[in-house]
């Protein structure tokens, strides 16, 4: 098909490519979130070459497998931390105002890994299904003139909730992380 060609010999007829990036594998769509992406990477499809690249803390050798074979995608998987460095990476991505979940993919193999993807694709355009996703475009070495940022932001709410119903340090966490998904 379409997509084989194009990672053998070059851009296909078309001549557009457009990655979608999501915070996991998007089939099966077993969620809102999934359904959407895939929407999204549907009609994207009808005018360019597509590929999919995300970011999953847990491999999900399924998911990744069904979504590989209905859109072609690189998956990045997240490496793992202990605790204490797992809140180091934490802090250290709030200090910087950054997403406190996505920074453990801003360094090292994760990095170097998404980096390649994106370079062996070569997209005109980076489709950002989730605010989170925002915070990597720099250390990608991605020019924001070539990044569309898509996000339906449920999760500022739901945070905003929880932190309006918690008291004490059980209220920071969810005030935080609804500042840093703005």
């Amino acid at each position: 098909g379409p997509r084989r060609e194009r990672q053998e010999t070059g851009r296909t007829a078309r001549g557009r490519q457009v990655m979608d990036c999501a915070m996991r594998p998007i089939a099966p769509a077993r969620a809102g979130y999934a359904v959407r992406c895939q929407t999204i990477m549907d009609a994207l499809g009808t005018m360019a070459d597509t590929r999919a690249l995300w970011w999953i803390g847990q491999a999900d050798e399924d998911a990744s497998d069904r979504t590989a074979e209905r859109y072609g995608a690189d998956t990045i998987t997240a490496p793992h931390l202990p605790k204490p460095l797992r809140a180091a990476t934490h802090a250290r991505a709030v200090l910087r105002g950054r997403n406190r979940w996505m920074e453990k993919f801003a360094h090292g193999r994760a990095r170097a890994d998404a980096r390649a993807a994106i370079a062996r694709f070569d997209p005109d355009v980076i489709v950002l299904g989730h605010a989170a996703i925002a915070s990597l475009i720099e250390a990608l070495g991605v020019p924001w003139s070539r990044v569309i940022l898509d996000h339906h932001n449920v999760e500022t709410v739901n945070y905003t909730r929880m932190a309006a119903v918690r008291s004490g340090l059980a209220k920071l966490i969810p005030m935080i992380d609804a500042r840093t998904f703005r």
